[in-house]
């Protein structure tokens, strides 16, 4: 990104650009071949939240429902709420649980999207993306996936429409993500997945994604992160705290007492750890609540095991008001 921004100094705006558009191509192949699909099926994208918002504006949403998963994104269950309510659709949501015969019950005739993260922010909750592709489904009902937590942490099973972010476990820049469509998502939509995306992305973000995919390696990454996970539960179990929801890969999320939040958050500060204190009202609002405050903790391959365990201690200690 950095030597892209000399070039635009070299040769102006308008010819770097050109310049980016030239390679997008091959950033997109690159894209195809993480998630495994025809390099036609994949496309670049901006931000999650607006390519959400987008996919279920081309819908027609007039006496249908979307079905929600309980841990869909905030954003997301606000767009949905406003475009149902304007366009004449209804929101309902999903099972709770994640039996097949729960979602079998719920996708009817009337259902004309379901949307669900992969991965949930909050929790790293995983949905059963493959036992819900599987129901049968009005023929023009698409099966919507963030993955935003996904992409580069979990295998990502085929849907419709996937699309997600590339700044979170891909190690990519902000503003720039990958979308995947499928036929039946782009005959549905009216659109092909070149003109998914926007096509006045910024020059610097694609070199950037295109970086970050070639120092990916999901035959190394995906598996690691998910040993490092179970590392850092099987050290949160031994330090006497709460793991919150079913967690998947490398995010784990603690159940804080509300009232040691604030000794645990002066802690973690004073150390110089970063960490994320999701609020499950305004990230997850379908999701149950809570029994206490909320804390993630989400070990890439570079966190250092010490690292880890200072945090954890910390925290033990906070909580139980002396070392555990």
């Amino acid at each position: 990104m950095a030597a892209y921004g000399a070039r635009t100094a070299e040769i102006g705006e308008a010819a770097a650009d050109r310049e980016a558009v030239r390679h997008r191509p091959a950033v997109v192949a690159k894209a195809a071949a993480l998630l495994g699909v025809s390099p036609d099926r994949a496309t670049l994208i901006a931000t999650t939240a607006a390519t959400w918002a987008a996919t279920l504006s081309r819908l027609p949403l007039r006496g249908r429902t979307v079905l929600l998963s309980a841990h869909e994104w905030g954003d997301n269950v606000r767009a949905a709420q406003w475009l149902c309510a304007r366009h004449g659709g209804t929101v309902r949501v999903g099972p709770p649980d994640d039996a097949p015969e729960a979602w079998a019950a719920a996708i009817d005739d009337s259902v004309i999207a379901v949307s669900l993260p992969l991965v949930s922010s909050v929790g790293g909750h995983l949905a059963p993306l493959e036992t819900i592709t599987a129901v049968p489904r009005p023929a023009d009902a698409l099966v919507i996936v963030d993955a935003a937590q996904a992409y580069g942490h979990v295998p990502v099973p085929a849907a419709d429409v996937i699309i997600g972010c590339a700044r979170k476990w891909l190690r990519g820049p902000r503003g720039i993500g990958i979308g995947v469509l499928s036929p039946r998502a782009e005959r549905v939509m009216g659109v092909s997945p070149q003109n998914f995306g926007p096509l006045d992305l910024d020059g610097a973000a694609v070199h950037g994604l295109s970086a970050a995919l070639d120092a990916f390696d999901g035959r190394v990454t995906i598996p690691a992160l998910a040993e490092k996970g179970a590392r850092v539960r099987a050290m949160v179990r031994d330090a006497g705290l709460s793991v919150w929801c079913a967690p998947c890969g490398a995010i784990t999320t603690l159940a804080i007492p509300h009232g040691r939040a604030e000794a645990v958050a002066a802690a973690l500060d004073a150390a110089g750890i970063v960490t994320k204190w999701p609020d499950a009202a305004r990230d997850e609002p379908l999701a149950p609540p809570s029994d206490g405050a909320l804390l993630r903790l989400s070990a890439h391959l570079d966190t250092p095991d010490e690292a880890l365990t200072q945090a954890i201690g910390l925290v033990s200690k906070a909580v139980h008001g002396s070392p555990h």
